[in-house]
C-alpha cells in the first residue's frame, strides 16, 4: 500500500508527458504478469487433468485387462468399452470437481486431448500380453519336450529289461529294476505337473503284459497314479490292486474283470466305464463319478462309496456286504438281485431305483430317499428306515420282518400287497401278532 502511494506521489510531481511515458512503460509489465499467471494456472489444470486421466486409465485398464484375460471373448470390445467407461467417469468427476476441466468436454474432445496416452496404454498392454503368451507357449513346449523325454527313457529301459534281462520270465532283479524305473517315472511326471501322462505309463505296462492279474510281473500297489488320464483305456483283466487312482480320468474305460481291490478311486471319474465282474473289495470310492457305469456282478464288500454319484448305473447282481454308501446319489440305479447286507445307506438318494429281489437285510436306510423305488420281493429283514421317505415306493411281496417302518411310512408306499411284515411298526402303538404274514392296509 505504501509502495502504491509513493508511486502516486511520484506521478503527481511529473509533467503530463512524463506521466504518459511512465504509464506506457508499466502497462506491458502488468499485461505480461497476467498472461504468465494465466498460463501457469492453465498448466496446473492441464497437469491435474493428465494425472487424473492416467490414474483412471490405469485402474480401468487393469480391471479390463484382467477381465479380458479371463474371458477372451471380450477382446473385440475391450478398447471401445474402455473408452466409453472412461468418458462417463471423467464426465461424472468433472461435474463434481470443476477444476478437473471435463464438465464441458465431449467424447471427441477427450479423444483428441488424450489420444497419445490411450495409444501408449493400449500398446503397452498389447506388448505385455504378447510377451506373456509367447512365454507361456515356450514353457509349455519345454515341458512337453521334458515329458516326452521322460516317457521315452522309461519305455527304452523297460524294453531293455524285457529283451535282455528276462523280465517277462519274472526274473527277480529285472522285476525289481522295472518297478523302480516305473515309480521314478511317475514321480518325475508329478514333479513337472504332467500327472495326466501317468496313464501312458500304465497302458505301456499293460500292453507289455506286465500287469495282467493272472500272472502280474509288476505290482502297482505302491504306484501313485492320481490324476492319470485313462479315458477310453482298455485295461481288462489288469491288476490295479492297491493303486492310487484318486482323481484319475477313467471315463468310458474298459476295466471288466480287472482287480481294483484296495485301490483308491476317491473323486475318480468313471462315467460310462465298464466294470463287469471287477474286484472292488476294500476300495475307496468317496466322491467318485460312476454315472452310467456298468458294475454288474462286481464284488465291492467293505468298500466306501460315500457321496459317490451312481445315477443310472447298472449294479445288478453286485455284492456290497458292509459297504458304505452314505450320501450317495443313486437315482434310477439298477440294483436288482444285489446283495446289500449290513450296508450303510444313510441319506442315500435311491429315487426311481430298481431293487427287486435285492437283499437289504440289516441295512441302515436312515434319512434315505426311496421315492418311487421298486422294492418288490426285496429282503428288508431288520433294515432301519428311520425318517426315510418311501413315497410311491413299491414293496409288494417284500420281507419287512423286524423292520422299523412306521404306519405313516407304510401309508406312503404304493402297494403293500403280500408283504411279510413280522414285527414292523415299532414307531407306532400298534404291533401285529407274530403269526401275521400279510401287512394290513391302513386307511
Amino acid at each position: 500500500m505504501q509502495k502504491r502511494m509513493t508511486t502516486h506521489k511520484q506521478a503527481q510531481r511529473m509533467n503530463p508527458d512524463d506521466v504518459a511515458e511512465y504509464l506506457l512503460s508499466i502497462q506491458p509489465k502488468k499485461a505480461l504478469k497476467k498472461e504468465t499467471d494465466f498460463l501457469y494456472l492453465n498448466s496446473i489444470v492441464a497437469a491435474k487433468q493428465l494425472l487424473t486421466f492416467l490414474v483412471i486409465l490405469l485402474i480401468i485398464g487393469l480391471i479390463s485387462f484382467v477381465l479380458w484375460r479371463i474371458y477372451q471373448s471380450l477382446s473385440v470390445v475391450f478398447i471401445p468399452s474402455l473408452i466409453i467407461i472412461l468418458f462417463f467417469v471423467l464426465k461424472w468427476l468433472g461435474k463434481r470437481h470443476l477444476w478437473i476441466g471435463f464438465h464441458d468436454k465431449t467424447l471427441w474432445d477427450i479423444l483428441k486431448d488424450f489420444s497419445i496416452p490411450i495409444i501408449l496404454a493400449v500398446a503397452a498392454i498389447s506388448v505385455t500380453t504378447a510377451q506373456n503368451e509367447i512365454q507361456t507357449f515356450q514353457v509349455k513346449v519345454q515341458e512337453e519336450q521334458v515329458q516326452n523325454e521322460i516317457l521315452q527313457e522309461f519305455k527304452n529301459n523297460i524294453y531293455d529289461l524285457i529283451s535282455h534281462e528276462g523280465l517277462l520270465q519274472a526274473n527277480e532283479p529285472a522285476r525289481h529294476s522295472a518297478l523302480s524305473i516305473t515309480l521314478l517315472t511317475l514321480r518325475l511326471l508329478d514333479k513337472i505337473h504332467h500327472e495326466e501322462y501317468k496313464g501312458q505309463v500304465v497302458l505301456f505296462l499293460y500292453e507289455s503284459n506286465l500287469i495282467y492279474k493272472e500272472a502280474p510281473i509288476l505290482s502297482l500297489r505302491e504306484a501313485d497314479l492320481s490324476r492319470a488320464d485313462l479315458a477310453n483305456a482298455k485295461l481288462e483283466r489288469a491288476d490295479l490292486s492297491g493303486a492310487n487312482l484318486s482323481e484319475a480320468n477313467l471315463t468310458s474305460a474298459l476295466l471288466s474283470t480287472a482287480d481294483l481291490s484296495g485301490a483308491n478311486l476317491t473323486k475318480a471319474n468313471l462315467n460310462h466305464a465298464e466294470l463287469l465282474h471287477v474286484n472292488l473289495n476294500y476300495t475307496k470310492c468317496e466322491g467318485a463319478n460312476m454315472q452310467y457305469a456298468r458294475l454288474t456282478d462286481v464284488s465291492a464288500s467293505y468298500s466306501n462309496f460315500s457321496h459317490t454319484t451312481l445315477t443310472d448305473a447298472d449294479l445288478r447282481n453286485a455284492q456290497f456286504f458292509s459297504t458304505i454308501f452314505t450320501g450317495a446319489m443313486m437315482q434310477r440305479a439298477l440294483l436288482s438281485q444285489s446283495v446289500l447286507t449290513s450296508t450303510k445307506l444313510q441319506g442315500v438318494d435311491l429315487e426311481g431305483a430298481i431293487l427287486t429281489r435285492a437283499d437289504l437285510s440289516y441295512a441302515d436306510l436312515t434319512h434315505a430317499k426311496l421315492k418311487d423305488t421298486d422294492l418288490r420281493k426285496a429282503n428288508l429283514d431288520s433294515a432301519t428306515f428311520q425318517q426315510a421317505d418311501l413315497t410311491g415306493a413299491n414293496i409288494q411281496q417284500a420281507n419287512l420282518f423286524h423292520t422299523d417302518l412306521s404306519i405313516e411310512q407304510l401309508n406312503q408306499t404304493d402297494t403293500l400287497r403280500d408283504s411279510i411284515c413280522g414285527f414292523a411298526y415299532t414307531h407306532s402303538t400298534h404291533k401285529p401278532p407274530l403269526e401275521q404274514t400279510t401287512c394290513p392296509v391302513f386307511p
